[in-house]
């Protein structure tokens, strides 16, 4: 090209002249019309002194002898940055495009030319075509979800930043904030919102996942079945994550799941350093809702004994005592390791302990507890576990003994009166009928009320 460089040396003294060496390279062309770099310096010239018509009638020239000639592109953005706005400059990008020629000038400046165009479909059109032929160009999918965007297509933008996210992991948490951004623009898209959730999850930031997943329950209630499953993918990667299984443990109490949400606030209360003020919250939501919910009960006594609140506890114990299930022994334990601890007042776990362990079936302790209670107010309760078990024993005359003691030691309270109808109605098979008969005070009559 030191042919050029002397011919734009002397141009610059000379601009008039330029006609006359026009003339001869022309001259030189026609006797060569494929030599490419002559005519080259022929466009270069044109383009020196802004004859820029000329030098796109050259370029088309040149494009039509030799597309795959790529110093024309070149030259074509050269002219296009310069304001040359020609639609010639675009037709000769688009050809060569669709004839698979890859330059990096008309990569770079056929999208900026739709753009400037406002034309974001063509923009669209041609990121696909890259990408269909080279998937493996990721910064394509960023810049294809650009122009959705920008075309309002904003289904296909998340869509695009979720590929890329599975593509590149490494860019999930950005393609997740990019989705963010769309729902500002489209706040009424739940499949943006879904694929928002989706990627915050995989991209390390559960929390604003959870903050997202709970906007979209406010304006979408159907979406706690997806939200729920999600939720527990997302614990296969985080499996102690506080804020998940809270999250998990609310959506499961919001669809009346109670006792699922109670194995996930057991393993919060178990595994994670959270405030148990929040999971006593929750499991008191369970209660409000279902008051006989057992696990709830059991796991809301278990932390307020682990928090030394006894008087609490046994409230909440005493709650558990008419629901036909066991007690988990744990709590069994955790009462009696505080019944050795303790120095004063130990009666109410000591009568709480034998109610226990006759509902455990566990007889013989219960009795064993029933011996050590001495304070009054707990003493009728005895009486009437140690006559339930007679009974269970078949023990008829230990049985009798002890309706005889409730009676005339407590003939008016109300744990009697309940006890001896109940007791009636089941004793038929154990004689309990001849035992009143032979209990012939006026006592006797007004307790069972007859």
């Amino acid at each position: 090209m030191e042919a050029l460089t002397r011919f734009q040396t002397y141009l610059k003294e000379y601009p008039l002249k330029l006609a006359s060496i026009q003339l001869e390279l022309y001259k030189k062309l026609k006797k060569k019309e494929n030599n490419q770099q002559l005519r080259l310096i022929i466009i270069n010239l044109y383009i020196q002194l802004e004859r820029y018509k000329e030098a796109l009638v050259e370029l088309e020239e040149a494009y039509d002898i030799d597309p795959n000639f790529t110093q024309i592109y070149y030259i074509l953005s050269t002219l296009y940055k310069k304001n040359v706005n020609s639609p010639i400059i675009k037709e000769i990008f688009e050809k060569a495009f669709k004839n698979n020629i890859q330059d990096d000038s008309i990569l770079d400046c056929l999208p900026k030319i739709y753009e400037d165009e406002k034309n974001y479909e063509k923009c669209i059109l041609l990121y696909k075509a890259r990408l269909e032929k080279d998937p493996s160009q990721l910064y394509l999918y960023k810049t294809l979800a650009t122009y959705y965007e920008k075309n309002r297509q904003y289904d296909d933008a998340a869509t695009t930043y979720q590929t890329l996210a599975k593509k590149s992991p490494d860019v999930t948490e950005e393609c997740a904030k990019k989705c963010e951004s769309i729902i500002k623009l489209n706040p009424m898209n739940f499949r943006i919102r879904k694929i928002t959730i989706e990627l915050y999850f995989k991209g390390i930031n559960p929390e604003k996942a959870i903050t997202h997943s709970h906007d979209l329950l406010k304006i979408d209630p159907t979406y706690i079945k997806e939200s729920k499953r999600i939720h527990k993918e997302a614990l296969t990667s985080y499996p102690n994550n506080e804020a998940i299984i809270l999250s998990l443990a609310t959506q499961l109490i919001e669809s009346t799941d109670y006792a699922e949400s109670c194995h996930y606030l057991q393993t919060l209360h178990k595994k994670t350093t959270l405030d148990k003020e929040k999971i006593k919250e929750k499991l008191n939501t369970i209660l409000y809702y279902h008051p006989a919910q057992i696990m709830a009960l059991h796991l809301l006594a278990e932390i307020q004994l682990s928090e030394n609140n006894i008087k609490d506890a046994l409230l909440t114990i005493k709650r558990t005592l008419k629901i036909p299930e066991n007690y988990p022994k744990k709590t069994i334990d955790l009462l009696e390791e505080l019944l050795k601890n303790k120095e004063s007042d130990t009666q109410p776990i000591i009568n709480i302990l034998a109610e226990l362990h006759f509902q455990d079936e566990n007889y013989d302790k219960c009795l064993n507890y029933c011996q050590q209670i001495t304070a009054e107010e707990y003493k009728i309760k005895t009486i009437i576990l140690k006559t339930k078990i007679a009974t269970i024993n078949s023990n008829k005359k230990e049985e009798k003994i002890l309706i005889s003691t409730l009676i005339s030691t407590y003939p008016h309270h109300p744990d009697t009166h309940e006890f001896l109808l109940e007791n009636y109605k089941i004793t038929i098979e154990t004689d309990i009928t001849k035992l009143i008969k032979e209990e012939k005070t006026e006592t006797t009559k007004l307790a069972l009320g007859l």
